[in-house]
């Protein structure tokens, strides 16, 4: 800067001098004019100098820091991707120990069972014959017992069935009232010994006949209409049959409405999970693996349905599940009037 100003000032001076011997008075202030831009654009180009020094040193910080941030995204991106993969390792070696386990306890289950109707059986034909008192109720007993350990194997096979994917749904006629009224008449003996009323509805609109899965569907009203009994120690228990439109699909409604024990809000959490009841008191007190419900639930979704319920604490609880209401085409021009 101390350079540039001397060169100014000697050329200044110099001009002044020949402007004074030349008379040339008007062109002081052109020459005024010249040296005040002069030394304008030479400290402007020194202000942008230094900008652009300073702007260069900032660009090439943010570079270095882009780097960095860019190796460690790329470093936290392979961490991740190891770790996803040995999840899905992990997640695959569960799903086969599942499966395997499943495998293993339909294999055993079905096993068990042979023997087990062999031994029922030859209880029923055992009470047939002519027994003192004391030896038939024996004989009841061990009845008894063996068809709850048959249904305790039953509920085991199917849910193992079904987490092996086993399971296997039929498509056939059916006659849902009937199935209603065969299932109904056979548990009508418990209903009675606790002196319950027993009653079915069916809607009118109801078919006749629909394609469906007779054993799985007697196997789910078996279920709630004896968990109804069962939880139930006075009053009625009430079964309905309906004819639904869910999303514009005909569904048949089959609902089981008891006077029992009911289910609070926080028990109903925990209805649907498996090998669990509403609590220890229950387990005790009533029996049971804890996965009829379980089965039901999934049955019904297998079946193209849903399962769900109400439940007032102390009042009763009603529980209900859906089927595609699907009719054989030979069956549908006389299916509803023949209900």
């Amino acid at each position: 800067m101390n350079f540039y100003s001397a060169l100014i000032a000697l050329e200044w001076h110099a001009f002044l001098r020949r402007s004074v011997h030349a008379d040339e008075i008007w062109a002081v202030g052109l020459a005024a004019l010249i040296v005040v831009a002069t030394v304008f654009c030479a400290r402007r180009g020194m202000f942008y100098a230094r900008d652009a020094k300073r702007t260069r040193r900032e660009l090439e910080q943010l570079e270095a820091t882009r780097r960095g941030d860019l190796e460690v995204i790329l470093e936290s991106q392979q961490i991740l991707q190891e770790k996803n993969h040995q999840l899905e390792e992990a997640l695959r070696a569960a799903e086969e120990a599942t499966r395997m386990k499943s495998l293993f306890l339909a294999n055993m289950t079905h096993e068990i069972r042979t023997p087990l109707n062999g031994v029922v059986g030859m209880t029923e034909l055992l009470l047939t014959t002519d027994l003192n008192s004391e030896q038939r109720e024996y004989g009841i007993t061990l009845r008894e017992s063996a068809e709850s350990l048959l249904t305790i194997l039953n509920d085991i096979l199917d849910f193992s069935k079904i987490e092996a994917g086993r399971l296997k749904i039929e498509s056939v006629p059916v006659d849902p009232k009937e199935v209603a009224s065969s299932v109904m008449a056979l548990l009508l003996p418990r209903a009675q010994e606790k002196g319950l009323q027993f009653n079915l509805g069916v809607d009118p609109a109801v078919p006749a006949q629909m394609l469906s899965d007779p054993v799985r569907l007697r196997q789910l009203l078996t279920n709630l209409i004896g968990n109804a009994i069962k939880f139930t120690e006075a009053g009625s228990i009430g079964v309905s049959i309906e004819r639904k439109s869910v999303d514009d699909a005909p569904m048949l409604l089959f609902a089981v409405t008891d006077t029992g024990i009911g289910i609070t809000a926080e028990q109903s959490e925990h209805v649907f999970l498996s090998f669990t009841q509403a609590d220890q008191s229950t387990t005790r007190r009533y029996g049971g693996t804890g996965l009829g419900l379980t089965i039901c639930k999934q049955l019904t979704e297998a079946m193209g349905g849903a399962l769900g319920f109400t439940s007032t604490p102390g009042s009763g609880s009603r529980f209900w599940f859906t089927l595609p209401c699907i009719q054989h085409p030979a069956l549908k021009s006389g299916g509803t009037s023949a209900a």
